[in-house]
Protein backbone atom coordinates (compact mmCIF):
# COMPACT_ATOMS: atom_id res chain seq x y z
CA UNK A 1 0.00 0.00 0.00
CA UNK A 2 1.31 3.48 -0.85
CA UNK A 3 2.44 5.39 2.28
CA UNK A 4 1.57 9.08 2.06
CA UNK A 5 3.74 11.66 3.74
CA UNK A 6 2.83 15.23 4.53
CA UNK A 7 4.98 18.34 4.54
CA UNK A 8 5.60 20.61 7.52
CA UNK A 9 7.88 23.64 7.18
CA UNK A 10 11.37 23.28 8.69
CA UNK A 11 12.25 25.18 11.87
CA UNK A 12 15.53 26.40 13.34
CA UNK A 13 16.56 24.57 16.48
CA UNK A 14 14.54 21.85 18.17
CA UNK A 15 11.04 21.20 16.86
CA UNK A 16 8.13 21.20 19.28
CA UNK A 17 6.25 17.87 19.47
CA UNK A 18 3.04 19.70 18.53
CA UNK A 19 2.42 21.17 15.09
CA UNK A 20 -0.48 22.31 12.92
CA UNK A 21 -1.30 20.70 9.59
CA UNK A 22 -3.06 23.27 7.39
CA UNK A 23 -3.83 24.46 3.85
CA UNK A 24 -3.14 21.94 1.08
CA UNK A 25 -1.60 19.35 3.40
CA UNK A 26 -4.61 19.52 5.73
CA UNK A 27 -7.11 19.19 2.88
CA UNK A 28 -5.26 16.21 1.40
CA UNK A 29 -4.94 14.51 4.75
CA UNK A 30 -8.36 15.11 6.29
CA UNK A 31 -10.64 15.83 3.35
CA UNK A 32 -9.23 13.58 0.58
CA UNK A 33 -7.74 10.71 2.59
CA UNK A 34 -10.29 11.20 5.42
CA UNK A 35 -7.76 10.82 8.22
CA UNK A 36 -9.38 11.45 11.58
CA UNK A 37 -8.55 11.99 15.24
CA UNK A 38 -6.22 9.27 16.54
CA UNK A 39 -4.84 8.33 13.11
CA UNK A 40 -1.09 8.27 12.56
CA UNK A 41 0.56 10.07 9.63
CA UNK A 42 4.11 10.42 8.31
CA UNK A 43 5.51 13.94 7.94
CA UNK A 44 8.76 15.47 6.63
CA UNK A 45 10.29 18.94 6.51
CA UNK A 46 12.12 19.00 3.16
CA UNK A 47 15.59 19.17 4.72
CA UNK A 48 16.03 15.51 5.66
CA UNK A 49 13.90 15.02 8.78
CA UNK A 50 10.97 12.61 9.05
CA UNK A 51 8.51 11.73 11.81
CA UNK A 52 5.39 9.76 12.60
CA UNK A 53 2.70 11.92 14.17
CA UNK A 54 -0.78 11.38 15.58
CA UNK A 55 -3.75 13.62 14.81
CA UNK A 56 -5.10 14.99 18.11
CA UNK A 57 -7.89 17.27 16.91
CA UNK A 58 -9.45 18.52 13.68
CA UNK A 59 -11.43 21.66 12.89
CA UNK A 60 -12.62 23.21 9.63
CA UNK A 61 -9.23 24.53 8.48
CA UNK A 62 -6.48 22.61 10.24
CA UNK A 63 -5.48 19.59 12.30
CA UNK A 64 -3.47 19.65 15.52
CA UNK A 65 -0.90 16.86 15.58
CA UNK A 66 1.73 15.49 17.95
CA UNK A 67 5.02 13.84 16.96
CA UNK A 68 5.23 10.36 18.46
CA UNK A 69 8.28 8.98 16.66
CA UNK A 70 11.35 10.57 15.08
CA UNK A 71 13.37 8.79 12.39
CA UNK A 72 17.12 9.25 11.87
CA UNK A 73 17.88 12.02 9.36
CA UNK A 74 17.61 10.71 5.83
CA UNK A 75 21.03 10.42 4.20
CA UNK A 76 21.55 12.51 1.07
CA UNK A 77 22.55 10.72 -2.09
CA UNK A 78 26.11 11.46 -3.11
CA UNK A 79 27.36 13.32 -5.00
CA UNK A 80 25.09 16.35 -4.83
CA UNK A 81 23.69 17.20 -8.26
CA UNK A 82 23.23 20.73 -9.58
CA UNK A 83 21.27 21.10 -12.82
CA UNK A 84 21.55 24.22 -14.95
CA UNK A 85 19.12 24.16 -17.87
CA UNK A 86 17.92 26.76 -20.35
CA UNK A 87 14.39 28.01 -19.71
CA UNK A 88 11.83 26.07 -21.75
CA UNK A 89 8.08 26.09 -22.30
CA UNK A 90 6.04 25.78 -19.11
CA UNK A 91 4.91 22.17 -19.60
CA UNK A 92 8.50 21.05 -20.20
CA UNK A 93 9.73 22.96 -17.16
CA UNK A 94 7.12 21.14 -15.08
CA UNK A 95 8.36 17.78 -16.35
CA UNK A 96 11.96 18.64 -15.54
CA UNK A 97 11.16 19.72 -11.97
CA UNK A 98 9.14 16.58 -11.22
CA UNK A 99 11.78 14.20 -12.58
CA UNK A 100 14.78 16.08 -11.17
CA UNK A 101 13.17 16.13 -7.72
CA UNK A 102 12.49 12.40 -7.87
CA UNK A 103 16.19 11.85 -8.66
CA UNK A 104 17.13 13.99 -5.62
CA UNK A 105 18.70 16.88 -7.47
CA UNK A 106 19.98 19.41 -4.95
CA UNK A 107 19.58 22.52 -7.13
CA UNK A 108 17.52 23.09 -10.28
CA UNK A 109 18.64 26.34 -11.92
CA UNK A 110 16.73 27.64 -14.94
CA UNK A 111 19.07 29.72 -17.08
CA UNK A 112 18.38 32.83 -19.13
CA UNK A 113 20.23 31.85 -22.30
CA UNK A 114 20.41 33.44 -25.74
CA UNK A 115 18.05 30.82 -27.17
CA UNK A 116 15.65 30.48 -24.22
CA UNK A 117 12.01 30.62 -25.32
CA UNK A 118 10.96 32.38 -22.08
CA UNK A 119 12.52 34.91 -19.75
CA UNK A 120 11.00 33.85 -16.43
CA UNK A 121 9.65 30.95 -14.41
CA UNK A 122 6.72 30.60 -12.02
CA UNK A 123 8.78 29.66 -8.98
CA UNK A 124 5.89 29.13 -6.49
CA UNK A 125 4.21 26.74 -8.94
CA UNK A 126 7.44 24.82 -9.50
CA UNK A 127 8.05 24.54 -5.75
CA UNK A 128 4.58 23.00 -5.38
CA UNK A 129 5.40 20.48 -8.13
CA UNK A 130 8.68 19.64 -6.43
CA UNK A 131 6.85 19.08 -3.15
CA UNK A 132 4.38 16.71 -4.82
CA UNK A 133 7.26 14.79 -6.45
CA UNK A 134 9.15 14.50 -3.16
CA UNK A 135 6.07 13.23 -1.36
CA UNK A 136 5.40 10.67 -4.08
CA UNK A 137 8.99 9.40 -4.13
CA UNK A 138 9.24 9.10 -0.36
CA UNK A 139 12.29 11.28 0.06
CA UNK A 140 12.79 13.93 2.72
CA UNK A 141 14.56 16.61 0.67
CA UNK A 142 13.28 19.39 -1.56
CA UNK A 143 15.44 20.96 -4.28
CA UNK A 144 16.42 24.60 -4.39
CA UNK A 145 14.81 26.13 -7.50
CA UNK A 146 16.49 29.17 -9.05
CA UNK A 147 16.29 31.41 -12.11
CA UNK A 148 19.76 32.68 -13.06
CA UNK A 149 21.47 34.65 -15.77
CA UNK A 150 24.41 32.90 -17.38
CA UNK A 151 26.90 35.04 -15.46
CA UNK A 152 25.09 34.20 -12.21
CA UNK A 153 25.16 30.51 -13.10
CA UNK A 154 28.89 30.46 -13.72
CA UNK A 155 29.45 32.25 -10.42
CA UNK A 156 27.04 29.92 -8.59
CA UNK A 157 28.83 26.81 -9.89
CA UNK A 158 32.37 28.19 -9.52
CA UNK A 159 33.30 26.03 -6.52
CA UNK A 160 31.80 22.78 -7.84
CA UNK A 161 34.45 20.09 -8.23
CA UNK A 162 33.14 18.51 -11.43
CA UNK A 163 31.35 20.55 -14.09
CA UNK A 164 29.81 18.99 -17.20
CA UNK A 165 28.06 20.44 -20.24
CA UNK A 166 26.00 18.25 -22.57
CA UNK A 167 27.50 18.24 -26.07
CA UNK A 168 27.35 15.39 -28.61
CA UNK A 169 30.49 16.25 -30.57
CA UNK A 170 34.13 16.19 -29.43
CA UNK A 171 32.97 15.06 -26.02
CA UNK A 172 33.54 12.27 -23.52
CA UNK A 173 30.94 9.56 -22.89
CA UNK A 174 29.31 10.03 -19.49
CA UNK A 175 30.43 6.63 -18.19
CA UNK A 176 34.06 7.49 -19.01
CA UNK A 177 34.19 10.65 -16.91
CA UNK A 178 36.85 10.26 -14.24
CA UNK A 179 36.36 10.90 -10.53
CA UNK A 180 32.56 10.59 -10.57
CA UNK A 181 32.67 8.73 -7.27
CA UNK A 182 35.28 10.98 -5.69
CA UNK A 183 33.60 14.39 -5.86
CA UNK A 184 31.01 15.91 -3.54
CA UNK A 185 29.15 17.96 -6.16
CA UNK A 186 28.54 17.73 -9.90
CA UNK A 187 27.08 20.56 -11.98
CA UNK A 188 25.45 19.68 -15.29
CA UNK A 189 24.53 22.20 -18.01
CA UNK A 190 21.79 21.36 -20.51
CA UNK A 191 21.01 23.78 -23.33
CA UNK A 192 17.54 25.06 -24.27
CA UNK A 193 15.73 23.83 -27.37
CA UNK A 194 17.98 25.93 -29.61
CA UNK A 195 21.14 24.89 -27.81
CA UNK A 196 23.75 27.15 -26.24
CA UNK A 197 25.11 30.14 -28.10
CA UNK A 198 28.80 30.02 -29.03
CA UNK A 199 29.57 32.76 -26.49
CA UNK A 200 27.93 30.66 -23.78
CA UNK A 201 29.88 27.58 -24.80
CA UNK A 202 33.09 29.57 -24.74
CA UNK A 203 32.39 30.86 -21.24
CA UNK A 204 31.55 27.34 -20.09
CA UNK A 205 34.93 26.10 -21.34
CA UNK A 206 36.72 29.01 -19.70
CA UNK A 207 35.08 28.26 -16.35
CA UNK A 208 35.99 24.57 -16.35
CA UNK A 209 32.97 22.80 -17.85
CA UNK A 210 33.87 19.54 -19.60
CA UNK A 211 31.88 18.42 -22.65
CA UNK A 212 30.01 15.15 -22.11
CA UNK A 213 27.97 13.00 -24.48
CA UNK A 214 24.74 12.00 -22.73
CA UNK A 215 23.40 9.77 -25.53
CA UNK A 216 24.33 8.70 -29.04
CA UNK A 217 21.46 10.57 -30.72
CA UNK A 218 19.98 14.03 -30.42
CA UNK A 219 17.64 14.33 -27.44
CA UNK A 220 14.96 16.81 -26.56
CA UNK A 221 16.13 19.07 -23.74
CA UNK A 222 13.80 17.65 -21.10
CA UNK A 223 14.88 14.09 -21.93
CA UNK A 224 18.55 15.03 -21.97
CA UNK A 225 18.19 16.43 -18.45
CA UNK A 226 16.59 13.23 -17.15
CA UNK A 227 19.16 11.05 -18.94
CA UNK A 228 22.04 13.04 -17.47
CA UNK A 229 20.71 13.03 -13.91
CA UNK A 230 19.63 9.38 -13.98
CA UNK A 231 22.95 8.38 -15.55
CA UNK A 232 24.91 10.16 -12.84
CA UNK A 233 22.78 8.63 -10.11
CA UNK A 234 23.28 5.15 -11.59
CA UNK A 235 27.02 5.54 -12.11
CA UNK A 236 27.63 6.88 -8.61
CA UNK A 237 25.18 4.72 -6.62
CA UNK A 238 26.47 2.50 -3.85
CA UNK A 239 24.83 -0.64 -2.52
CA UNK A 240 23.42 1.08 0.59
CA UNK A 241 21.55 3.89 -1.13
CA UNK A 242 18.47 1.78 -1.83
CA UNK A 243 17.80 1.99 1.91
CA UNK A 244 18.02 5.76 2.22
CA UNK A 245 14.34 6.34 1.61
CA UNK A 246 13.22 3.96 4.37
Amino acid sequence: MHAYQFYIAPVEGQRSPQFILKDTEFRHCCRVLRKTTGDEIDVFDGVGHRWTAQIESIDKTCAECRIIKEFPPQLRLKPGLILGIGILKSNLIDEIVVNATALETNVIAFLHTVHSVKNQINKPRLEKLALTAAKQSGQAYLPQILALSMSEWFQFSSDVELKLIAERYDSVILSQIENLNKVHKIAVMIGPEGGFDESELRQARETGFEKVNIFSYRLRTELAAVMALAGLRTLTANKNEAQHGN
